[in-house]
Order: structure tokens, then sequence, then C-alpha cells
């Protein structure tokens, strides 16, 4: 199992090594170029998706608790953890912007939309 699990990770590092290499291009993306973007945009989307659902998740059992318990504090640990899965979604949506703080930075919407619809033109993804 962890020899497959080796595989894959030394399979998306080969992916993103082909896609970093090749994305000073301009125009519409290679083939391979293309492929490896959207592996990579697939790859994270499930991610960032399948987190946001464990934190949405984690976010009604402790809208539950609160109820149940009268109690303020799960209701604003509920509160964050939906604020934090929000973001999940929005960049498993959109992405980050690596012109500004690098992938993490999810602050600087208009630079990130700008990228994400350069990204959409160049690779022709539909969202």
């Amino acid at each position: 199992m962890l020899q497959f699990g080796l595989s894959i990770v030394g399979l998306l590092a080969s992916l993103m090594a082909a896609l970093l290499w090749l994305r000073r291009r301009r125009g519409p993306g290679v083939s391979l170029e293309t492929s490896a973007a959207t592996t990579w945009l697939n790859f994270r989307r499930l991610v960032a998706f399948l987190f946001a659902l464990l934190l949405a998740g984690g976010s009604i059992y402790n809208f539950n608790k609160a109820i149940e318990e009268r109690s303020f504090l799960p209701f604003a640990i509920a509160l964050a953890t939906d604020g934090f899965a929000m973001v999940f979604v929005l960049f498993g949506i959109y992405g980050g912007s690596p012109k500004r703080g690098g992938y993490w930075q999810a602050i600087d919407k208009e630079q990130t939309l700008l990228d994400h619809e350069r990204r959409k033109e160049k690779y022709g993804w539909r969202w």
C-alpha cells in the first residue's frame, strides 16, 4: 500500500514538474501541459472539497452540541469552521494567485479571479 501511495505522489510530482516547466509558454497550452494542469485542477478540487465537506460536518456537529448544551463556545467554533470551509471551497474553485503571496493567500480575490480566468482560457476549462 505504501508503494502505491509513493507511486501516486511520484506521478503527481512528475506532472507538476512538467507543468512548471511548460507554463512559461504563451498562447494555448500544449497537450502535455493541458493534461498536467487539468490533473492538478481536479486533484486540487477533490482535496479542497473533501476537506471543506469534513469541516462542514464538524460544523454541523458543533451546532448540534451548542443547541444541546446551550453553550456559546461550540457555536463560535462552528462559525469559525464554516469560515474555513468557505475558504477551502473558494480555493478549490479558483485556486490561488502565485503572483502575490503564494497559493494559500485567498485575500486578494481580484488577482486570483484574473489568474483563474486566464487559466480557463488557456486550457479550455469550463469552470
